[in-house]
Parts: C-alpha cells; sequence; structure tokens
C-alpha cells in the first residue's frame, strides 16, 4: 500500500490507531507489538519534519 497524505494527516491517523489493521497485517496482534510501532512510526515522521520541514506530503 502506498498512500500520501499530508504530515499533519498522518500523526493524526496515527494517533486515531486508524493504521491498526495494516499494522495487525505487518506485526500480529499483540497490543505491545503495535504499540511500539506505532510509535516507531511517529517518531519517523517527526524526523522526517525535522530533515525535510519544507515538505509536506508524505507517503505510507
Amino acid at each position: 500500500m502506498r498512500e500520501r497524505m499530508r504530515r499533519e494527516e498522518l500523526k493524526q491517523k496515527l494517533g486515531q490507531d486508524e493504521f491498526r489493521p495494516m499494522f495487525e497485517t505487518l506485526y500480529g496482534t499483540k497490543a505491545e507489538v503495535l504499540s511500539a510501532q506505532r510509535a516507531r512510526y511517529e517518531k519517523a515522521v517527526e524526523r522526517f519534519e525535522e530533515l525535510y520541514p519544507e515538505r509536506e506530503d508524505i507517503y505510507l
């Protein structure tokens, strides 16, 4: 799956757990694993913002 969205939209969707079905497919259903993966993605978005402040679009 490749979906383009704004950084803020991605952060909002991560915070609302909208990617849970995709994460479960990729990482299994253990709550602690899913929580760690969501945190990893949130950190990746933060790092993207630091490295590319002029870029608004992000792909997942």
